[in-house]
């Protein structure tokens, strides 16, 4: 799940040099920010927390798939369309700015916005395996380092099975910049490095997993490659004519079969949420859209902000409350679970994000 943020122009180079307010209350919004986008994010983790913590029966295992379950996974795939989307707009700036576009700051970006998060939570759980709390072994840890949680012979316990979502993201981002480059720049890729990139990416078909099958691999990089789409034609999807119509639709279509199917096989209908899903986003930020004021609220787009440490760590929370714990217990739990993460955002992601961005624009420079 790509944590990224969609800018404008203005909004990157202000944001590239100007450090904002760290603690827990968050600064105003940035007014060149896409706040329908931020907010989506936060719709779509707390589906997957919801659904961790109404479908886990025992700790330590993963939970039969019931319809907060379907719920859930529906808040990965929309995760899936926003980060090609974000993804997209930033490399499209990068192209407007400077006329280029850079491969290795494009990895750069990459590599400190995911892995430094993924690997304090693996130190975590690592510690926690030492002292006897939870079941990891240190094959759970190199597969969920290597992003590879989406593949059978991978097998992942329950407290790094969520990284299946990661290892998607990072499976179709080696790939992404040689596509992006070749189809903006027309610079053709290394077939070394490209042949290397499709590998990992086909991954998922040669050894699909239960939960996502082969039908998982398509519906999840067609939903990168529409975010994709939808950030080169921002500005139609801004003109959308009846864009509360078309939201509700889509929100029906992506959210009601899981709860009418009770939990029946439904992977074909998967499928649908390559028009749903992106149709129901982009809606929601149109100009005419009756429902936007819905998307703005200020605490709302900061929780989705932090939406990736808040997904990497509710695995540990969500495994480890005690069945049939109280609901204002796990109201309590979540509450603290966001406030640990937006420390863990202001303290470590966004310094790093910084980092990556500078680091980024040197590499860009010196190509």
């Amino acid at each position: 799940m790509q944590a990224n943020t969609a800018w404008t122009s203005q909004a990157y180079q202000k944001n590239t040099g100007t450090a904002q307010h760290v603690g827990l209350v968050p600064s105003r919004p940035d007014p060149g920010r896409s706040g329908y986008i931020d907010s989506w994010r936060c719709f779509a983790v707390m589906l997957v927390v919801a659904a961790h913590l109404v479908e886990t029966r025992t700790p330590g295992e993963v939970p039969d798939e019931g319809n907060f379950y379907h719920l859930g996974q529906v808040g990965v795939y929309i995760f899936f369309f926003l980060s090609g989307f974000v993804v997209s707009r930033a490399c499209m700036h990068e192209v407007a700015k400077t006329g280029s576009f850079s491969t290795a700051g494009f990895y750069v970006r990459r590599f400190f916005r995911i892995a430094p998060p993924l690997l304090l939570y693996l130190v975590c759980c690592a510690g926690l395996a030492a002292a006897g709390v939870i079941a990891v072994d240190l094959a759970d840890i190199a597969a969920a380092s290597l992003y590879v949680c989406n593949v059978e012979w991978a097998r992942c316990s329950w407290w790094v099975a969520h990284t299946w979502s990661l290892a998607f993201e990072e499976q179709f981002y080696l790939l992404f910049p040689f596509l992006f480059a070749w189809r903006h720049l027309g610079r053709r890729p290394g077939t070394p490095m490209l042949l290397l990139a499709l590998g990992f990416a086909s991954l998922p078909v040669l050894f699909p997993t239960g939960p996502h099958g082969r039908v998982g691999l398509p519906v999840v990089h067609g939903l990168f490659l529409l975010g994709y789409l939808s950030a080169c034609h921002g500005e139609k999807w801004k003109r959308l004519r009846l864009p509360t119509l078309v939201l509700v639709l889509a929100a029906l279509v992506t959210f009601a079969p899981p709860l009418v199917l009770l939990g029946d096989d439904h992977r074909f209908y998967k499928l649908a949420y390559l028009v749903s899903v992106p149709l129901m986003v982009m809606a929601s930020g149109a100009a005419a859209s009756k429902l936007r004021a819905l998307f703005e609220f200020r605490w709302v787009r900061y929780v989705g902000l932090i939406s990736y440490s808040i997904y990497l760590w509710q695995q540990l929370l969500t495994g480890l409350l005690p069945p049939q714990t109280p609901l204002v217990l796990c109201l309590l739990s979540v509450a603290m679970l966001i406030a640990g993460c937006a420390l863990l955002y202001e303290g470590v992601e966004k310094p790093l994000i910084r980092f990556s961005r500078r680091l980024s624009a040197s590499l860009a420079r010196a190509a």
